[in-house]
Parts: structure tokens; sequence; C-alpha cells
């Protein structure tokens, strides 16, 4: 690696070091959704626009009597694999250990981790990536069950990710003997409730979802949990999961009679909270106070007693944490970009179109500065601006100008997103991504405007094929990339690498360049993306995953292209080259992202492109440096200080959590709404027709919607989840894309992709959303009756 483009941030690890929290900080990728929100974390929501919703499988309770056995931790001096983020669905014998298992015997500094817990304390037990806080859990755990009485001793532990689930449950399943201990994820449908399998097993690893609507569903109660463990508990903030649980816990909490909110009836006895992570992040802070406001606000949700951490055998600690090689790597923009500049130029006479309509027709209520877009296409504002204009069409009254609108406004975001395509990937991969969008578009066409946008393409497309073949565009990013995986798997040819980007369609485009680029294919790189993607779009099962990760093991695959989903619960002990592809969001995906480089001399190289790249990882390292102090200066306060600031915290949270309740059951009434086309107007259903099911996936029960679409055949069929996508749905008027067709069940739904639909009210008001969530009506949910009539039908 060429020294002088690199900006060497191994000082600010040695700083970290001495500022008596020397460890590296994580947080996981969904925080990321609450402060720098990626593309990938913006896929993430509903069936039709993100995951399929969790229905319990059930792992068979082990009846295994061994003795207590744990995974040998990191061997000094060379780091391996921990045991609380290891391989997704590895067997017991894989997580716990790498040649033969022991009896659990903590080293000194996970003895000091876990002895609030030991002593009864709601804990955060806070340490780094291979520390082993699993290891701490089980030993916190198997005390409790010792302890605890009989008919009592109920211990959940909880996890953010269907795959960890798998992992985790191996590793208590194999070393809590004498104790039956089961397992639940969203995998699988099963019509075993939790609230009959929590008697009958002491230990549940299970996905927090299925929890939290046992606990809504008022079929459990958080006082029949003894101890409760979360993992990676830097989640519990906002609409989490975790934090909708603990809500349930601190309403109890507060409403207890008893001062010390202890309730004296032992049916009524609140349980034991620990919680795992390696990091508790700073959320928004910019200052010492607001990041130690953070971390209480952490606690609060948590009704933490003690912040654990390292301090008396730090020393110790450090033996066994590795500590990748960090560094960043300046690279420039292509010196000439004829695509860029074409594509510019064909985008400001779609922009200038949509203000000639604007001034033919004085659309009302629109100024012209509202058309006004930013300058530089390609970039973020631009993205922000796009978006924008499609609510301001969508309420145009004149259906010809809302369609010639629309149609410019489809072609706009396409170039858009093919200039973003092109920033990070070959010319030839974004010429290819408009040749894709534009053959999906409708037959039924609004000919002179449809007619105009294709010859605008078609005049230049000739001259832009020739550039995408002149290598003298090559892309800088892209070369540099090249040359950094070439050397380094001629140094170590037996090398893990992972190298992560922004998005899905990011990590297909650079998996294909990558086998059609000679020094790289051998390398026979694979995509590892979240399973939670819409069943619309391209993304992963549970089981491809694993297969992935398992080529990735044994050395068959050299390098994955990941999105955020591998950053956090991955660990591959020869992984030693870790790249973010001019990737960054926070402080906490960095430290996820680092902490993924396993082997001795890891490395873990930031490629900075010319958007602030390097700037924001900078900042980043010294946000991680402020979470350090801030946890110093927390864990310094009085018991009696720290009790009152987290009691404070938790009433406010709580109040206002009861006004966002208040507020939300009077907008939430029952104000019908009509679901028209998007396109054409054709009415389509009324809002009392649409159902939920499985918390994400929007239906219409109506027996006549099926007489207003066409069901096309769809040409990436797949099952996601407990839904398996048969078809598209297309409005028979003007054959706009209304959604997709599912079969659940083995009955089919229609299932409805909000953005392609406008909201009149009874006032005949008309609006544009493109969250479920943000519907000004409320959405019931699917019922057994709602059922019946379906399949009577059917």
């Amino acid at each position: 690696m060429d020294s002088s483009n690199v900006v060497d941030m191994r000082a600010s690890v040695r700083e970290a070091v001495e500022e008596g929290l020397s460890y590296p900080v994580q947080e996981s990728p969904l925080d990321t959704v609450d402060e720098d929100i990626s593309q990938e974390a913006q896929n993430l929501g509903s069936l039709e626009e993100s995951e399929p919703a969790e229905e319990p499988v059930i792992e068979v309770p082990s009846n295994d009597t061994r003795s207590f056995e744990v995974e040998p931790l990191i061997q000094a001096p060379a780091p391996t694999v921990s045991d609380d983020e290891t391989l997704y669905n590895r067997t017991a014998d894989e997580t716990l250990s790498s040649s033969e298992t022991s009896d659990l015997e903590l080293r000194n500094y996970q003895k000091e981790l876990a002895q609030p817990g030991l002593e009864g304390k709601n804990i955060i037990v806070c340490a780094p990536t291979g520390s082993g806080k699993t290891r701490v859990a089980l030993e916190i755990t198997k005390e409790h069950l010792d302890k605890a009485d009989r008919g009592r001793r109920k211990v959940v532990f909880l996890v953010n990710q269907v795959e960890l689930m798998e992992q985790q449950l191996a590793v208590f399943k194999k070393n809590l003997t004498g104790y039956r201990t089961i397992g639940l994820s969203g995998n699988v449908d099963t019509k075993v409730p939790l609230s009959e399998l929590l008697p009958k097993n002491d230990v549940i690893v299970l996905t927090a979802q299925i929890l939290l609507d046992q606990l809504r569903d008022n079929l459990l109660k958080i006082h029949d949990f003894s101890l409760m463990i979360y993992d990676e508990c830097h989640h519990t903030k906002k609409g989490h999961p975790y934090n909708n649980i603990m809500a349930f816990y601190i309403d109890q909490k507060l409403d207890s009679p008893v001062a010390d909110w202890h309730p004296s009836a032992i049916q009524e006895r609140l349980p034991q909270v620990v919680g795992l992570t390696a990091s508790l992040g700073v959320g928004k802070a910019n200052n010492n106070e607001t990041a130690i406001e953070h971390i209480l606000k952490l606690c609060a949700n948590l009704d933490t007693e003690e912040l654990s951490t390292v301090v008396q055998h730090e020393n110790e600690m450090l033996q066994y944490v590795n500590v990748p090689k960090s560094d960043i790597v300046p690279v420039g923009e292509r010196a000439m970009d004829p695509f860029k500049d074409i594509i510019t130029g064909i985008m400001e006479e779609i922009e200038n179109k949509i203000k000639d309509l604007h001034g033919q027709h004085q659309l009302k209520e629109r100024s012209a500065t509202d058309l006004d877009p930013p300058a530089d296409k390609g970039k973020g504002p631009y993205t922000q601006w796009v978006h924008s204009l499609k609510k301001k069409i969508a309420v145009i009254d004149e259906q010809k100008i809302r369609w010639s609108c629309f149609a410019c406004w489809t072609n706009l975001l396409t170039y858009h997103e093919a200039l973003l395509i092109n920033e990070d990937s070959r010319t030839i991969d974004a010429l290819d991504y408009i040749r894709s969008e534009n053959s999906k578009r409708s037959t039924h066409r609004n000919l002179d405007i449809d007619n105009w946008l294709q010859q605008l393409f078609q005049e230049k497309e000739p001259t832009i094929s020739e550039f995408a073949a002149n290598d003298t565009f090559k892309n800088p990013k892209l070369v540099k990339l090249e040359d950094m995986l070439r050397k380094a798997y001629e140094e170590k040819p037996d090398s893990r690498g992972i190298v992560f980007c922004k998005t899905r369609a990011l990590t297909e485009t650079l998996k294909n360049w990558m086998l059609e680029t000679e020094s790289l294919k051998a390398l026979n790189p694979k995509c590892l993306v979240g399973t939670n993607a819409a069943v619309d779009k391209k993304g992963m099962t549970s089981s491809q995953q694993v297969d992935v990760l398992s080529y990735f093991k044994g050395g068959k695959v050299k390098l994955l292209i990941a999105t955020s989903v591998a950053e956090e619960g991955l660990d591959i002990k020869q992984c030693n080259l870790v790249i973010r592809y001019d990737y960054v969001t926070n402080e906490i995906a960095m430290v996820q992202a680092r902490g993924r480089g396993r082997a001795e001399d890891s490395q873990y190289v930031l490629i900075a492109g010319g958007r602030g790249t390097a700037e924001k990882e900078e900042l980043n390292v010294i946000r991680e440096s402020m979470m350090k102090k801030a946890i110093c200066a927390v864990k310094q306060m009085s018991p009696q200080e720290f009790k009152d600031k987290v009691r404070r915290l938790q009433e406010e949270v709580k109040d206002e959590r009861m006004m966002r309740k208040t507020a939300q059951s009077g907008a939430a009434a029952e104000d019908e709404h009509e679901l028209q086309c998007l396109k054409c107007d054709v009415f389509a259903c009324l809002s009392s027709d649409i159902r939920v099911i499985e918390k994400s996936n929007h239906v219409v029960v109506d027996e006549e919607f099926m007489t207003r679409v066409e069901v096309k055949p769809h040409p990436n069929s797949q099952r996601y989840g407990n839904m398996e996508k048969t078809g598209k749905l297309h409005c028979t008027k003007c054959d706009s894309a209304w959604g997709i067709q599912c079969l659940y069940k083995r009955m089919a739904f229609p299932v409805l992709k909000l953005e392609s639909f406008l909201l009149e009210d009874k006032n005949r008001d008309i609006k544009m959303e493109n969250k479920w969530k943000d519907v000004p009506f409320k959405v019931r949910k699917f019922t057994s009756e709602d059922w019946k009539k379906i399949a009577a039908r059917q």
C-alpha cells in the first residue's frame, strides 16, 4: 500500500488505550438507521418494502446431561474466534471450542465483568469483541438457575437477528446441564406459542419480536421471567423491540407502590436484566455532556444498576483482544467522466420539461422554485429532491399533466441512480442499469412524453457505449481496490477478506466486476446480504447465508462482498483484511466493521472517495474516544446519583410514551380513505379493506379488488419467510405496478406497494405516503374471520 496515500489511524488507537477503556467500541448497524440512514437500512421495513415478519420456529430442547463446558477464549499470542460472535448456525462444538471443551473457568477480567451480575444486579456488560461476553452471560445464568426458586427460574436470552439465535442456542444447550433449553426464531411457522413452552423450559433463546408479540397480546408478563439477557443491548432505544419489551418492565417498576420499586408479591417480582454489548455509542452527541446523557438513557432503558467494564484486569484482557491496523486510503474521482456529463445533460432537459409543464398549465400550489433541483446530480441533496418531487406530482389534479410529470420523474430517478452506480462501479454497469429500467417501462404509454423520453436516451446510447468500453475512463476506486486485493492475496494466498459496501445492488456489481477481472476471479467472491429484503427485491435466505459463510470459512470463497448485515456477528478467525468501500456512517459501524478482522496482523482499510468520506471516518475516531470518556464519567458517579438520574430518565420516557400513545390514538381513528392509482386515478380499494399479516405485509381482503388488477408472472419467484411471491399486480387501466401476489399458507393474497397509490380522505384531500407507518388511517390485523372469508372464496 502506498504510504503517501494513507492516513494512519494507529495513533488514535494508542491514545484510546491510554484513556482507560482500551478496547474497540462497537455498535450495530441498527444505530446507523437512527443517525446516518444508509441505503441498506432504508430497504428494511415491510414485506413489500422489506422483511417478512417473524413467527417462531422451535428447536427441540436439549436433554444433554454432560458437565458444564465452554469454549476456551482467545489463546495468546494469536487472537482467534470469540464465543459470542461466531459463524451463523455453527454446531455447539464449533461454537465453543476448536480443540476440547473444559469446565467453565473464567479469566480474571471475565470474573470482574460477571461479579455484579452474580450479585443479582441489573448490569450492562460492556467489553470488546472477542473478550467472551457470552461466557460471562453463561456464568451468570448458571449461578442464577442454581440459586433461583425452581418454580420461578425462567431465563430468556434475546437476540437481534434470526441467524444469531442459532449460534447462541448452541452455546446454551451445550453448557447448561440439567436445565431444559429451547430456541425460537422467525424462520418457520409454528402453532405452539411461547406462553405454552415457557412452563416446560428453563432457558429460552429467541428473537425479540416473538416475546414482544406475546407481551402485547397479554399472553405473557414481564415477571414470568427471572432473568432477561439482551445480546447486543445497544439496540435498546427508540422503537426497537428490545426497548418496547423493556417498556413493559419500566411501566411495572414505576407503577409499583413500593418506594424501592420491588413489589412484595413474589409473582409480581421483576426479573434481573443483563445487557451485553461491545459499545454503548454516543448517539448524536457533540460534547461530553450529551455523550454521558446518551449512555445514561441506555442505562435507564435497561434499568441498569451498574455498568460492568474491565478496569482492574485490563492488561490481561488486552492479551486476548486483537485490534487490526486501521488506515484510510484517499482516492480521487475520474479525471474525465463523459458518462456523467451526458447523463447530466439528459436530466437537465427532463427537468426543464417539468418546468415547461408548470408554465403552460400553472399547476396549482406549485411555484417554479419548488422545481429547481440541486446543481450536483448523483449526490445526496439530489436524492432528497427527486423523492420530494414525486409527492408534489402525486397531488396534481389534471390527470394528463400528472402522467407526463410522473413519466419524467421516473426517468429522472433512473438516471440519478445510474450516476450513483457509475460513481462506485464501472460505466457499463450504470449503462446496463438504465437499459434494464427502460425495458420495464409500461406498455400502456402516454405516447408523446414517453417517445420523447426514449429518444433522449437512444440518441446518446451509442456514444455512451463507446465510453463504457474505453479504459481511459476507469473508476479510480476500482483500480485501487483491485491493486489492494491483488497485493494482499499475493502476500498471503490463504487470506480471507471482506469488502463492505452501501447497497445490495453494489455488492452484485462489484462481484460481477471481480469475476470479470483476471487478477481477482480466482478469489471466487460471493455476496452476503440480509435475509430481510423485500420479496420483490433480491435478498438471501438463511440457508444461502449459511452456505456462503461455510465456503468462506473453508477457503472455497476467499472474499465476501457484504452489506452491513455482516458487520455484527460474523467472526472468521482467518479473516485478515476488511475493506470499507467508500462507505462511512458513524463510529459504531466503523468499529463493527473493524472488528471483523480476526487473524493476526489484520488490516482494516477505508477506501475514501472525494465526498468527505475520509473526514467522516476521522470524526468517528473522535466520537469513539468521546464514548470511552463518557463511560468513565458514568462509572465515577456515586450509586445514588446514578440511580436518581436513571429514575428521572425513566419517568421522562414514560411520560413521553404516554403522550405519544394518546396522540396516536386520536390520529389513528377510523378515517376511511380511498386508495387510487397514482398514475391514472382509478379506484383501487378502501383503507378499511386492508389488513396486515405478520405485522408487515399489507393485503387487500375485498374480493372485488382482483377485478381491478392484472396478475402477471413474477420473474423471480422466491419464498421469504412464510410468504412466497408468485406474481406482480398491475393496474388494468394504465398498467402501473401496484404490488405483488403472494402465497401465504397456500392462500393467494395481493400485497400492496403503498407508493403506487394516492390517499384520498372524505374531504377529497389527497396525499401520498411511502411508508405504512405514516398513513393517516389505522390498518387492522388479519383475523381468523378474514381467513374464513378468503378460504371460502378460494
